[in-house]
This record gives C-alpha cells, sequence and structure tokens, in this order.
C-alpha cells in the first residue's frame, strides 16, 4: 500500500486537491471506554469499582495485553476484549477516515499561506477564462492586472500567476487600454484586466 501511494502521490495530489501526502504514523492519544453492558453482568457489585480501574490505567497498556495475551489483568480483575472499546482521538485540525489498510488523515487547518495560495489560484482561473473567451492562442503572451483587496496575497504569487496565465507583466491596478471583467470569488470583487501582447 505505501509503495501504491508513493508512486500515484502527484495524481492524488491533483485529485484530492491537497499539498502533501505524508506516510507515516500520527500520534494520537487512546481512549478506553467500558462497556457497562458487559461489565455489569460480569463483575456484578464491583462493576463500579472496574469502571474506575479502567478509567484510571493507561489504554495503550490495556490495549497491548489484548493483543498480547487475549485479556488484561487488571488488580485481579480478567478483563477482556468485549469489556471496553477503544477509541483514538484525532489531532486537533484532523479528520480520519478508515478503511481496510489503514487510516487516512487529513490535515483541514487553512493557515494564511494556504489562503494566499487559493486566491492566487482561483485568479489563475479567472485570468485563464478570459483568455478563452478572447479566443487568445496557448502560446500567446498578455499582460494582466488585478484589482482587488488582496493585493499582497497575489503578489506574494505574482511569478506563479504570470507562469500559469503567459503573462509578462501582472499589474495591480486598473488598466483602462485592457479587456477587463469583475469577478466575485468567495463574496469578494475582483477587477481583472487582460491585454494581448502584439
Amino acid at each position: 500500500m505505501k509503495r501504491a501511494v508513493q508512486s500515484l502521490s502527484g495524481i492524488m495530489k491533483k485529485q484530492i486537491n491537497v499539498k502533501e501526502i505524508v506516510i507515516g504514523e500520527v500520534i494520537q492519544d487512546l481512549e478506553i471506554l467500558p462497556n457497562h453492558k458487559s461489565i455489569g453482568p460480569k463483575f456484578k457489585g464491583d462493576a463500579k469499582k472496574v469502571v474506575e480501574l479502567l478509567k484510571s490505567h493507561n489504554p495503550c497498556l490495556i490495549k497491548s495485553g489484548f493483543e498480547k495475551d487475549g485479556s488484561f489483568n487488571l488488580d485481579g480483575f480478567e478483563i477482556s476484549p468485549e469489556d471496553v472499546n477503544f477509541n483514538y482521538l484525532i489531532p486537533q485540525g484532523y479528520e480520519l477516515s478508515e478503511f481496510e489498510n489503514g487510516r487516512v488523515y487529513l490535515y483541514t487547518v487553512i493557515t494564511e499561506e494556504l489562503k494566499s495560495e487559493a486566491i492566487a489560484r482561483e485568479v489563475i482561473r479567472r485570468i485563464q477564462e478570459m483568455r478563452k473567451q478572447a479566443n487568445l492562442n496557448v502560446e500567446e503572451y498578455i499582460n494582466s492586472y488585478v484589482e482587488s483587496n488582496f493585493e499582497s496575497d497575489l503578489k506574494n504569487h505574482e511569478d506563479y500567476i504570470k507562469r500559469e496565465t503567459r503573462s509578462k507583466i501582472l499589474l495591480f491596478s486598473k488598466d483602462n487600454n485592457f479587456i477587463d471583467k469583475e469577478w466575485e470569488i468567495d463574496g469578494d470583487k475582483f477587477l481583472i484586466g487582460i491585454k494581448k501582447l502584439n
């Protein structure tokens, strides 16, 4: 599985729209959940004590005891796997999806850098659409401008925008010599102009 993910990571990143794929372990806490339906009848008057003992012991030790011996001796009480459930606590900022061969964690925190890059990609899409509407050849160069409240974000990705849109010059204020259009991106207005180079 690891080799398959490594060999397909480039395709996967594009398909699932992520910046990076990391193969490895995610450090996460394990929580033990006593199964009262099993513990009650099994331990009767000691059930409450067993629940308290379970909550005070390291869940990893109990789980490894199950894996090694099939049960775990907890201060004289023989605990079996049906007496408890384990729950992995997902690290903050992650979403988890399990499948037959493992788990996939998706880091869902959107940093300022990711927001900035997303804005640049959206602007690129709009400029490419305007190129298409103007019937420009793929090889033809243009000059372009973007007027918005996100000038600093766009300047951070200026070379990327120019490269992806084949813009020789990228301006950040309106130029009346350009064909322009107002676009709305996530509720914000962007005035984008393009001009074919002769």
